[in-house]
C-alpha cells in the first residue's frame, strides 16, 4: 500500500496478541508487503485488548516519512518481526522487535 499526502485512519483490525500474527493488529503486513506514506495524516491502531498492536510487520517493509506540515501521525505500537525493515519519520508510541535480521532506520529508532 502506497500512500501520499492522504488520510488514513485503520483500525480494529483484528483482537490484538502478543507476539502479534496476522490479523492481529490495525493493519498486518507477511511475506514481502510494503506499507509506505509520505504526508498527509497517519492514525493506525488496534484497541482491543490489553496489549494493543497498531502495525505488524513481518519480513515485510514499513515506510513512513512525514513532512514536517503533516497534522497527524499516530501509531500505537509498531511491532517488526523477522526480515521487517523500518524507515521511520514521525512519532511512534512503542516500537519492538525480535532482534533477528530487522533493519530500522533513522538509528535513532530502537526496539524495546
Amino acid at each position: 500500500m502506497f500512500l501520499s499526502y492522504t488520510e488514513a485512519e485503520i483500525i480494529d483490525n483484528g483482537n490484538a496478541i502478543a507476539p502479534p500474527e496476522a490479523g492481529s493488529a490495525g493493519i498486518s503486513l507477511v511475506d514481502s508487503s510494503v506499507f509506505s506514506q509520505t504526508g498527509g495524516d497517519l492514525t493506525i491502531t488496534n484497541s482491543a485488548g490489553s496489549a494493543p498492536i497498531g502495525m505488524a510487520a513481518d519480513n515485510s517493509t514499513v515506510a513512513l516519512r512525514m513532512a514536517a506540515n503533516s497534522q497527524a501521525f499516530s501509531i500505537s505500537s509498531l511491532s517488526l518481526t523477522f526480515g521487517a525493515r523500518a524507515t521511520l519519520m514521525g512519532s511512534i508510541l512503542n516500537i519492538s522487535c525480535d532482534g533477528k535480521d530487522v533493519l530500522i532506520r533513522p538509528s535513532e529508532y530502537t526496539c524495546k
